[in-house]
């Protein structure tokens, strides 16, 4: 959805063409470049094509990318946004209470970079995450595997393996 705050073609149309194709896409949504108007409607847009992995972000900020003086929105939160998925999946609703026709189902997953797990560490936004309705993880790129191993470990430690599903973000 505009990674790295440049503008390509929009995501519900590149996985719309992808899901045409047979490709099980994954939908990313940031809250950088629309209200929460227009990400509910792209929310209801997604189920009506059938679209049910969804990848919910914050946003690389425009200064990031080649526009820098694009106005960002953030009129939600990245956690607001899982929270609204799963509102629609699970209740059938809007957050203002509307009530949405047919059916929404979502699989809500957020992003996470693999880290070193210092001692003391918890992954507290990753329990925010969860709370807030994700169901698994698509992290950065991490090329090291032993990091990777300790990582999911502390992780397993907190509850949130296998609570949350991942998947690990490689580069050839």
């Amino acid at each position: 959805d505009a990674a790295s705050a440049r503008a390509q073609m929009g995501a519900l149309a590149a996985a719309a063409l992808l899901r045409e194709a047979g490709i099980e896409p994954i939908l990313q949504l940031t809250c950088r470049d629309r209200n929460r108007i227009a990400l509910q409607g792209d929310l209801l847009g997604a189920a009506a094509l059938g679209i049910r992995n969804l990848l919910v972000l914050r946003g690389d900020p425009p200064e990031a990318g080649d526009q820098p003086d694009a106005r960002a929105v953030f009129d939600l939160t990245s956690d607001e946004l899982a929270a609204t998925a799963r509102m629609i999946r699970d209740e059938g609703r809007l957050p203002h209470g509307r009530a949405v026709a047919g059916k929404a189902d979502f699989l809500i997953g957020g992003a996470d970079t693999p880290v070193e797990p210092a001692p003391g560490w918890t992954p507290a936004r990753l329990h925010q995450k969860r709370a807030a309705g994700i169901e698994f993880v698509q992290t950065q790129f991490a090329m090291d595997a032993g990091l990777v191993r300790r990582y999911l470990a502390r992780l397993a430690d907190e509850g949130l393996v296998p609570a949350l599903r991942f998947l690990i973000g490689i580069a050839p």
